[in-house]
């Protein structure tokens, strides 16, 4: 027998709801009038998930204001390693954190690593640690300049079976982002599990889990939210967003996923939002700076660009207000 779509949509949200229990407090309203800063690899770089979110929280109360800045970095960890065939050694967050903190002063920041962190290898008690020490950090620095509550995300779900083509068994001697372990997503639920630890120690951290939600929408829709295992389609940054919101309290529309879905990507509030984080995220990773093998990016004003965001602003809060 099939089940509604509109049900399964509520046990969803209901699944989201009973996994973050613990950590119901931190909501939307506590977001407005904040300076956002979300970090995160490619995927946060991709940044669609980012103004999907911005998206629910101008629909939901366009009377507060929210600022949502994002600058993730492709191939980015926040522990510091890389696999020794990658073709460069990976970046990590911690080379231009101090600097992202001085220029954009947030007083919320939001972070998604993991993905790269355990390098595609099958997880061992190095590589938990090195992440352990580099979340350790990452939330030691933000709080020194200020930050007064940080939202880690658990990693995205690695679907192994849309690349069982190039996955590799354990015992394997040269895993890495081309010849990833075939049960690679054990590590970022290990990832994940010590966030949500660390979430129930501190006050100022919320943990919002990313992974189950799509691993179970996957199984459960027999689809695939991604191409290749890693990067999120359109549809699975859309299923991250709306983990994140419910996590943070938005009412959500009680129709299904696919309706919902498709009703944002073709709002003109949503394009603009869209338009606008890919403006201001590129102009501001370019402005903090950062490093790639043997190239530095680094520009010298921010100022062309932050004309260019007023206007679209102007624009959104036409829209929606």
């Amino acid at each position: 027998m099939k089940i509604a779509p509109l049900l399964l949509f509520l046990v969803f949200l209901t699944q989201c709801t009973s996994q973050q229990a613990h950590k119901n407090t931190f909501s939307y309203q506590d977001l407005a009038d904040e300076n956002i800063l979300i970090l995160g690899d490619s995927i946060t770089q991709n940044g669609r998930y980012v103004s999907y979110v911005d998206y629910y929280l101008q629909a939901q109360k366009p009377q507060l204001n929210y600022s949502l800045l994002s600058i993730g970095l492709s191939s980015e960890t926040a522990s510091g390693i890389s696999e020794p065939h990658h073709p460069f050694p990976r970046p990590c967050i911690h080379s231009r954190l101090e600097q992202a903190l001085i220029k954009i002063q947030p007083t919320i920041l939001m972070a998604c690593y993991g993905m790269n962190d355990g390098i595609y290898h099958p997880l061992n008690d190095e590589i938990l640690t090195q992440y352990k020490v580099g979340i350790n950090k990452l939330v030691a620095t933000a709080r020194a300049h200020g930050v007064k509550h940080i939202v880690l995300n658990s990693p995205p779900y690695f679907d192994k079976v849309i690349v069982s083509k190039k996955t590799k068994p354990l015992g394997y001697n040269d895993y890495g982002f081309k010849t990833p372990y075939e049960n690679y997503n054990e590590s970022l639920i290990a990832f994940g599990d010590y966030l949500a630890e660390l979430a129930k120690g501190n006050n100022d951290i919320s943990y919002i889990d990313l992974n189950a939600p799509m691993a179970t929408y996957t199984v459960e829709h027999n689809t695939h939210l991604n191409k290749d295992g890693v990067h999120p389609n359109h549809f699975g940054h859309f299923l991250m967003a709306t983990t994140i919101a419910n996590q943070l309290g938005i009412n959500l529309k009680k129709d299904s996923m696919d309706s919902q879905f498709k009703f944002i990507e073709n709002s003109p509030l949503f394009k603009l939002i869209n338009k606008l984080r890919s403006l201001e995220s590129k102009a501001w990773l370019d402005y903090i700076g950062y490093t790639r093998g043997n190239k530095s990016i680094k520009t010298e004003s921010i100022d062309q660009a932050t004309k260019q965001v007023q206007q679209l602003k102007d624009q959104i809060d036409a829209l929606s207000k």
